[in-house]
C-alpha cells in the first residue's frame, strides 16, 4: 500500500467530512495525524521499484542519537529497476463498489494493478475494507466483515496494535477462501531518512506483519517495513518474502522508494 497528497479531517469509521485541501505543511511535532496523511485527494506519484534484492540500507545516528536511514546506495546498486506510477482513485461506479459501500479510495497493491485495496480515512485511522481484482471478479474478492484499522492516528513512536479482518465466502487467487487476515503493527522508531535527491527530517518506521489464516489449509505471513513522513505519506516500503522470520529483514521481495524529481 502506497499513499500520497493532504487535507483536514474525525470511531468505528466515520466518513471523512471536510473542505479538503491539497496543501499540507509538516509541523514535525512527533506525531502523524490524519490531517497530515495523504489520502484526501486523488492523484499519482512515481516510485522507483526493485524486486528480489538484498537491501543493506545504512543506519546511523546524529549528535542527539536520532536514527538516520540512508537509501542512496540501494538506488545506486540495484540492477533490475523500474519506475512505476502509483495512483489513488475514488471507488466510483465500479462492479465492486456495492461490495464496499463505505470505502472511498482504491489503491493498487502491485504495479500491474492486478489487485487493489479498498480504503477510507477518518481522524482515528486509515481503514481497509478488503481487496479485489478489478479486471476479473473471479480472481480475488476479499470483503472484511468489519473494516480493519491499518494505521491508527495520531501515529507515534512506540505504538503497537493488532487487528483482524474476517472473511467468509471470499475468493483468493481464483480459489474459495474463508478465514482471517491479521495485521500486527509496530511504530518502532522515529528519525531521518535520506534519499538520493531529498532528505526527510522526521520519519516514522512502521513494521507490519500481514498473516493469512485460512479456515482450511496452512497459514503464512509477509512482513512489510515502511517509512512515513507528514504530508508525503509512505516514502519507502520494503516487503519480505513469504514466512520471513526476521523483523529487520534484508532479503527483499520488493522495495519501493518515492521518486523525487
Amino acid at each position: 500500500m502506497i499513499l500520497l497528497a493532504c487535507g483536514e479531517n474525525q470511531t468505528p469509521y466515520a466518513p471523512y467530512d471536510s473542505e479538503a485541501s491539497d496543501l499540507c505543511i509538516p509541523n514535525l511535532d512527533g506525531q502523524l495525524e490524519a490531517s497530515e496523511f495523504p489520502l484526501t485527494v486523488a492523484g499519482e506519484a512515481d516510485y522507483w521499484i526493485a524486486e528480489d534484492v538484498n537491501v543493506t540500507y545504512r543506519l546511523g545516528t546524529d549528535d542527539q542519537g536520532t536514527p538516520i536511514w540512508t537509501f542512496t546506495e540501494v538506488v545506486d546498486t540495484a540492477t533490475e529497476q523500474t519506475l512505476a506510477v502509483q495512483s489513488i482513485q475514488q471507488v466510483g461506479d465500479t462492479w465492486y463498489g456495492s461490495l464496499f459501500p463505505r470505502a472511498e479510495w482504491v489503491i493498487a497493491n502491485d504495479q500491474d494493478q492486478i489487485t487493489v485495496g479498498l480504503y477510507a480515512l477518518d481522524a482515528s485511522a486509515l481503514w481497509m475494507f478488503g481487496l479485489v481484482s478489478p479486471a476479473d471478479q473471479d480472481a480475488n474478492r476479499i470483503v472484511y466483515q468489519t473494516e480493519v484499522p491499518l494505521l491508527r492516528f495520531p501515529l507515534q513512536e512506540g505504538d503497537q496494535y493488532q487487528s483482524e479482518g474476517i472473511v467468509e465466502a471470499g475468493v483468493s487467487n481464483g480459489l474459495p477462501f474463508s478465514g482471517t487476515h491479521r495485521y500486527t503493527v509496530s511504530v518502532g522508531a522515529r528519525g531521518e531518512l535520506w534519499l538520493p535527491s531529498l532528505r526527510f527530517t522526521d520519519v516514522y518506521r512502521v513494521d507490519t506483519q500481514f498473516e493469512v489464516i485460512p479456515t482450511i489449509g496452512d497459514a503464512f505471513w509477509v512482513r512489510q517495513r515502511s517509512f512515513y513522513s507528514e504530508c508525503f505519506g509512505e516514502i519507502v516500503r520494503l516487503q519480505s518474502a513469504i514466512n520471513e522470520s526476521e523483523v529487520a529483514f534484508t532479503n527483499v521481495a520488493e522495495i519501493r522508494i518515492l521518486s523525487v524529481p
